[in-house]
Protein backbone atom coordinates (compact mmCIF):
# COMPACT_ATOMS: atom_id res chain seq x y z
CA UNK A 1 0.00 0.00 0.00
CA UNK A 2 1.44 3.55 -0.85
CA UNK A 3 0.60 7.07 0.18
CA UNK A 4 0.84 9.77 -2.41
CA UNK A 5 2.02 13.14 -0.95
CA UNK A 6 2.00 15.75 -3.67
CA UNK A 7 3.01 13.68 -6.49
CA UNK A 8 5.72 11.12 -4.85
CA UNK A 9 4.64 7.94 -3.70
CA UNK A 10 5.95 6.90 -0.26
CA UNK A 11 5.46 2.62 1.05
CA UNK A 12 3.56 2.82 3.85
CA UNK A 13 3.13 -0.63 6.36
CA UNK A 14 0.06 -1.75 8.19
CA UNK A 15 0.21 -2.00 11.78
CA UNK A 16 -0.03 -4.28 14.83
CA UNK A 17 -3.15 -3.62 15.79
CA UNK A 18 -6.56 -5.18 15.04
CA UNK A 19 -6.95 -8.80 13.65
CA UNK A 20 -6.20 -8.50 9.81
CA UNK A 21 -2.75 -7.00 11.28
CA UNK A 22 0.25 -7.32 8.60
CA UNK A 23 2.92 -7.59 11.63
CA UNK A 24 2.68 -8.55 15.48
CA UNK A 25 4.72 -7.76 18.38
CA UNK A 26 7.10 -10.53 19.90
CA UNK A 27 7.87 -9.27 23.66
CA UNK A 28 10.80 -11.41 25.03
CA UNK A 29 11.19 -11.65 29.01
CA UNK A 30 13.90 -8.98 28.97
CA UNK A 31 11.76 -5.90 27.28
CA UNK A 32 13.04 -6.59 23.56
CA UNK A 33 10.43 -5.86 21.22
CA UNK A 34 10.34 -7.74 18.10
CA UNK A 35 8.04 -6.49 15.17
CA UNK A 36 7.74 -9.42 12.56
CA UNK A 37 5.41 -10.09 9.92
CA UNK A 38 1.94 -12.18 10.67
CA UNK A 39 2.95 -14.53 8.01
CA UNK A 40 6.30 -15.17 9.29
CA UNK A 41 5.34 -15.61 13.08
CA UNK A 42 2.25 -17.93 12.21
CA UNK A 43 5.10 -20.75 10.74
CA UNK A 44 5.11 -21.15 14.75
CA UNK A 45 2.27 -23.80 15.97
CA UNK A 46 2.85 -22.13 19.28
CA UNK A 47 2.39 -18.20 17.70
CA UNK A 48 -0.34 -19.25 15.91
CA UNK A 49 -2.28 -20.76 18.39
CA UNK A 50 -1.48 -17.80 20.77
CA UNK A 51 -2.88 -15.35 17.68
CA UNK A 52 -5.81 -17.33 16.33
CA UNK A 53 -7.56 -18.96 19.09
CA UNK A 54 -11.09 -18.99 20.02
CA UNK A 55 -10.28 -16.06 22.15
CA UNK A 56 -8.99 -17.14 25.38
CA UNK A 57 -5.39 -15.71 24.49
CA UNK A 58 -5.74 -11.87 24.90
CA UNK A 59 -2.66 -11.67 22.50
CA UNK A 60 -5.55 -12.45 19.59
CA UNK A 61 -6.75 -8.76 20.30
CA UNK A 62 -3.37 -7.11 20.53
CA UNK A 63 -0.82 -9.06 18.22
CA UNK A 64 1.33 -8.93 21.31
CA UNK A 65 2.73 -11.79 22.70
CA UNK A 66 5.05 -11.27 25.72
CA UNK A 67 7.21 -14.34 26.17
CA UNK A 68 8.04 -14.30 30.20
CA UNK A 69 10.75 -17.62 30.32
CA UNK A 70 12.76 -16.32 26.83
CA UNK A 71 14.99 -14.03 27.37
Amino acid sequence: MKEDKGGEEEPRYGGCEGPDAMYVKLISSDGHEFIVKREHALTSGTIKAMLSGPGQFSENETNEIIFREIP
